[in-house]
């Protein structure tokens, strides 16, 4: 495909239009990782919580043999693509601080988004535990997840679907800024960023695994990629962000992603993949801004990404539970989940705008 070197060089990919591109591609990721990591597939687990020197070894085992190279990877590293959410939430709470809303407001409103967003899939599965048989503390475990809270004890309080606790995530986000955003100048993001990223090495080297899965679960795990994404939002770094040589890009890409694949074989380089991940897929999506067609769809598909992730559960449920018994063809399964899991989306996204209308009018509009 032809490179475009026009109007897109130009145009930062932190745009409200671009930063779509990078939402699109680290959906993807993440869908297919939540997919092919399970043990069914026979691909290595993931590192994403906590760090597995058995599954770390094992990956590497995968990949120097070379089979299954891109399976293994998604399952093992797919979850690359949260921190990208991460930063834009950073990044989207400092932009929007203008409006000025008084804290409760502020909270309210964002709390108020959240659980539209994942309200009908909450009572979704609900109904499915009630049809199952489970209704208890598997029912309440489920509806724990509104409370946005749940990541504080997410290894004692865990229920499928497992991925809902990133909304929590993004809700402990939007308190923190209500509550300190104004003082989150340069140097405080940097030492929060530094103590945070401190007491997570400690937690590796001295900690138990579940106080381990805690800090990574909950905001403390992730504030060193919030508070890039926040300090690029005040100080509007926008030019900082655009394409500049696709040659140079190209070999950061690889470079990054070497980091990322030696990075990962060890604890403590571990904890630093996500910053690592967050500059692989900016480079990513800066190489996308230069192709009209597949920027195009990764537009598309980031602007159904908060649905999609709401969806790829329940599309992963009926896949399993359906044609993953009649067939053994990975590809297939994992097209139609993909597939199926895109088409949810856009009706989940009209049933998301209808309830957040009933909700909160203001925030509809």
């Amino acid at each position: 495909m032809a490179l475009q070197n026009g109007i897109s060089d130009k145009t930062s990919l932190l745009t409200r239009d671009n930063s779509l591109i990078l939402r699109g591609v680290a959906i993807l990721f993440i869908v297919l990782h939540n997919f092919l990591h399970l043990g069914c597939f026979g691909f290595t687990g993931e590192n994403e919580m906590s760090f597995s020197s058995e599954n770390a070894a094992g990956f590497s085992n995968a990949i120097s043999q070379g089979s299954s190279i891109i399976g293994e990877f998604i399952s093992h590293l797919g979850w690359i693509g949260v921190p990208v959410f991460v930063f834009l939430t950073g990044y989207g709470v400092a932009l929007a601080s203008s409006q000025k809303l008084k804290p409760l407001i502020y909270v309210k409103r964002n709390y108020l988004k959240l659980l539209a967003l994942i309200l009908p899939a909450v009572i979704f599965f609900a109904a499915y535990d009630i049809y199952l048989g489970e209704i208890w503390p598997r029912l309440l475990k489920r509806f724990s997840y509104l409370t946005m809270l749940v990541n504080f004890a997410y290894p004692y309080v865990r229920c499928s679907p497992g991925v809902y606790w990133y909304f929590g995530l993004t809700f402990q986000f939007y308190l923190l800024w209500a509550i300190v955003g104004k003082r989150m100048n340069s140097r405080a993001l940097l030492i929060w960023s530094i103590v945070l990223l401190g007491a997570l090495c400690a937690l590796c080297v001295y900690g138990p695994p579940e106080a381990l899965s805690i800090f990574r679960h909950c905001f403390t795990g992730w504030f060193p990629v919030f508070a890039l994404g926040v300090w690029l939002g005040v100080r509007k770094k926008q030019e900082d962000l655009t394409p500049k040589s696709v040659w140079i890009e190209l070999v950061l890409l690889v470079v990054l992603l070497g980091l990322i694949l030696l990075m990962s074989r060890w604890m403590i380089t571990w904890i630093f993949v996500p910053i690592i991940a967050l500059a692989w897929f900016i480079i990513i999506g800066l190489l996308l801004m230069r192709t009209c067609y597949l920027s195009k769809a990764f537009r598309w598909v980031g602007k159904y990404s908060a649905c999609i992730f709401v969806c790829h559960p329940i599309a992963r449920l009926i896949v399993l539970k359906t044609l993953y018994h009649h067939y053994s063809n990975n590809v297939v399964n994992v097209l139609v989940y993909v597939a199926l899991s895109v088409m949810m989306a856009i009706l989940y996204d009209k049933i998301y705008h209808w309830l957040l209308s009933k909700m909160l009018p203001k925030a509809a509009a």
